[in-house]
């Protein structure tokens, strides 16, 4: 017969030898990849110099960007994506390859983008995609490689979106001066019904169209609301290193701020007039459409510590490096929308997306990953988004001096062998105003040594640099933009 003082010490003891063993991890959950129900058009918008914070479909208190609440509203809003690289052509060069600066070998703008490089355009026109692009200003021009894989590139030039209008049109109709009818709306809706299974599925088409109006100097426009009018005049009278910082008095450093936010609000209705154009022609419930910039911006919260304002590149402060990124899915692709993401995403991980959204892989090399689980309401595990600061001067080789940075939850951290370090957290400090370093050493330690392997990682680019072509007009124009001009 059985004791039960025996049976419950062994019962006992077998609780407590199982508990010294820990549970079998569940294995990790591993998303199916993406199948489109048909081949998507694709639109990537960018525009330039534009900080998250100061567009009204991230919640700044201004009217700026009444199009793209509306984008947002249909769409998934990434509150913490960042740049790699606070620069117009690296930054660019970065989206349209999933690759970091370093390792792509352009830092600065003048640069030139490596032919070995496969870049976004290239992938989809092996895909059957006809790809186009139209930017609006010199640091993207040709001569800079970033045309690599465009059949159109059009530009630089003041008319980005009606050329972009213009070539999409006349991609979806077969006679595209039927539109010029006075029955404009029925002739469309024919020629789209008679075409919407042929050219517009079989050969689905890809536009970058890039939008270059925030950058300083700041322009006044006269469609501004009234709550954007500024005086006539060109704003900042300075920007980079101040040389005269009394000028900006208070009024003076509220009416270019506001001159910024008036460039935004006009760049976006030029973006509402885009995506109007999109349904006038029937294609806009067929198109994944991309909203981001390259970059931000540094305001005035420089002009009494340095002074420093009204510019970007130098540091690598959230207000530079956090940029808006709105992401549509076409009509019957799922997900679940509208939707706000807060985990951090680099602007490294839009090729990756968009090629799993139509179907197809990233293959190597490719730096970035798919954050098409997040669209579709999954998890992706957190990871590390890297920035660098831009090539800043012919006297100091490109690999002497790094600035770098990573972003992880909510913590950001920054190094530079000019500056020293710091240690922000997003969660309690969106505007890092505190360095809590010395609050959180272990945390400082951790994101150190993470960024010191990233950095040993990327000491040297994949392909050796080619040599800057740019011819004298082009390397002037720059220069005039305040650029230094890469090698």
């Amino acid at each position: 017969m059985k004791s039960p003082v025996r049976e419950t010490f062994l019962a006992l003891a077998s609780i407590l030898v199982l508990s010294c063993f820990p549970a079998a991890e569940e294995e990790p959950k591993i998303n199916a990849p993406f199948t489109p129900p048909y081949p998507a058009n694709v639109l990537l918008i960018s525009l330039d110099t534009t900080r998250a914070d100061h567009l009204s479909a991230y919640g700044y208190p201004r009217q700026t960007s009444p199009n793209l609440e509306k984008l947002a509203a249909r769409g998934h809003r990434f509150d913490s994506a960042f740049t790699t690289i606070p620069s117009t052509l690296p930054s660019h060069a970065s989206m349209l390859t999933s690759l970091y600066p370093s390792s792509l070998g352009v830092r600065g703008n003048g640069q030139r983008v490596p032919q070995e490089a496969n870049t976004l355009a290239e992938r989809l026109g092996a895909r059957g995609y006809r790809t186009a692009a139209f930017v609006s200003e010199i640091p993207l021009d040709a001569s800079t490689g970033i045309d690599q894989g465009f059949q159109t590139y059009n530009g630089p030039g003041d008319f980005a979106i009606r050329e972009a209008i213009h070539w999409i049109r006349d991609e979806q109709f077969t006679d595209p001066t039927e539109l010029d009818r006075p029955d404009l709306r029925s002739k469309v809706d024919a020629i789209v019904n008679r075409q919407s299974e042929s050219k517009s599925v079989s050969q689905p088409f890809f536009a970058f169209v890039h939008l270059f109006d925030p950058h300083a100097r700041y322009n006044v426009h006269s469609d501004s609301p009234e709550g954007l009018r500024v005086p006539h005049g060109a704003y900042p009278g300075q920007r980079g290193v101040i040389e005269n910082p009394d000028d900006f008095t208070p009024e003076h450093i509220e009416r270019t701020i506001k001159a910024y936010d008036a460039e935004i609000h006009h760049a976006d209705r030029r973006i509402g007039e885009l995506l109007e154009a999109l349904g006038s022609f029937g294609v806009a419930d067929r198109t994944l459409v991309i909203f981001v910039s390259d970059h931000g911006e540094t305001l005035d919260e420089l002009l009494d510590e340095i002074p420093y304002g009204f510019d970007h590149g130098e540091f690598l402060h959230t207000r530079e490096l956090r940029v808006p990124l709105v992401i549509a899915l076409p009509k019957n692709f799922g997900g679940e929308t509208p939707a706000i993401h807060r985990q951090p995403v680099s602007t490294i991980d839009l090729m990756p997306t968009i090629l799993e959204i139509i179907g197809a892989t990233c293959d190597a090399p490719c730096e970035g990953r798919s954050l098409v689980p997040l669209l579709f309401g999954d998890d992706l595990p957190s990871r590390a988004v890297f920035s660098e600061r831009r090539w800043v001067s012919p006297e100091i080789p490109p690999t002497a001096s790094r600035t770098m940075s990573v972003a992880e939850g909510r913590w950001r951290y920054q190094y530079s062998d000019e500056y020293g370090v710091a240690l922000f957290d997003l969660s309690q400090d969106p505007h890092e105003t505190v360095d809590v370093s010395d609050d959180h050493p272990g945390v400082r330690a951790r994101m150190h040594s993470s960024l010191q392997r990233w950095a040993s990682a990327h000491a040297r680019p994949l392909w050796k640099p080619p040599g800057s072509n740019l011819d004298p007009e082009t390397r002037r124009s720059l220069e005039e933009l305040g650029y230094v001009v890469g090698p």
